[in-house]
């Protein structure tokens, strides 16, 4: 019987911050490769609003369905609440099998976590997702809020505009980019950005034009 686990897949979790505006669900479900099995936590409808591969559902009943099916399905379940998303990570990560990698899309992260440990089954799937296959692309605008776990085990954060200088200075101290590069990044029309890959590997992207 072949396994669902291969110890040889590498970790893939990347974080994107910034506020609204800044570009953040669109550069995080550009990060996701076009084809590519995906299953997203969408409380909001910015997933599905923004990347129309994604079928968006409400009913629990009809994502569990649908997220059964094999081959390289797109959905999005639209419920709010730290209960639903429970729910929806231990579902996904029941599902997880190495054969078949799958993107878990988690967007406005600071809705259901807290800036503590993980919850239980987010825990999980950002500890043990790598050998299951699982790629995370986890959102939120304002980094402080979020769960530490994802903090120390992501291996890539997309920065975009910050609202607030507490929040530029939260992400400076974890990156050790200096603040005032994070501060100057603007929102839309420009979408400035910058992509970190560890500390002491960074490239700004700054626009010379609006972005249309």
């Amino acid at each position: 019987m072949m396994s669902r686990i291969n110890d040889n897949l590498k970790a893939d979790i990347k974080a994107f911050f910034g506020a609204s505006g800044s570009g953040k669900t669109y550069s995080m479900l550009k990060s996701v490769p076009p084809g590519k099995r995906a299953l997203a936590f969408d409380p909001a409808g910015s997933v599905t609003s923004t990347d129309k591969s994604f079928k968006g559902v409400t009913s629990w009943r009809e994502f569990m369905a649908l997220s059964k099916q094999r081959g390289n399905i797109r959905i999005a379940y639209q419920a709010p609440g730290k209960a639903n998303f429970e729910k929806w990570c231990k579902w996904v990560f029941a599902l997880a099998d190495a054969r078949q990698e799958c993107y878990l899309i988690v967007d406005e992260l600071s809705g259901v976590t807290s800036p503590a440990k993980a919850p239980e089954h987010w825990n999980n799937i950002i500890n043990l997702g790598r050998k299951f296959g699982l790629k995370i692309r986890a959102g939120a605008q304002r980094p402080p809020e979020i769960d530490k776990t994802l903090i120390g085990n992501h291996n890539g954060i997309w920065i975009g505009h910050m609202a607030r200088t507490g929040d530029a200075e939260y992400l400076a101290k974890e990156t050790d980019i200096h603040v005032q590069e994070i501060l100057k990044l603007r929102s839309s029309p420009y979408h400035d950005c910058i992509m970190f890959e560890r500390r002491g590997v960074y490239k700004a992207h700054i626009a010379k034009r609006p972005v249309t």
